[in-house]
């Protein structure tokens, strides 16, 4: 849902996950469609739609991470667009 460019310590990360916990409670499944894929030099991205779909737990996983000191987050993007990389 979101990258961590940046070493994190361990008890950042047990913190991080409790608050992730609260945040994505009460979440309902979505259901998501996967393509098209881009393969690149370093990874393969897979598009993931509906964008709107993902949006929410995107948001909420950024809520999560603002509230744990320690991570440095990228600005928040206009608008949302979910996708799936293996590196």
């Amino acid at each position: 849902m979101r990258g961590v460019h940046h070493p994190v310590d361990p008890d950042r990360m047990h913190q991080l996950r409790g608050t992730l916990r609260d945040e994505l409670a009460g979440m309902g499944p979505f259901q998501v469609q996967l393509g098209p894929v881009w393969p690149g030099v370093t990874a393969v991205t897979v598009a993931v739609y509906p964008e709107r779909g993902m949006a929410a737990p995107n948001g909420r996983v950024r809520t999560a991470m603002e509230k744990v000191l320690g991570f440095s987050l990228r600005p928040p993007e206009p608008r949302s667009w979910a996708r799936a990389s293996l590196t």
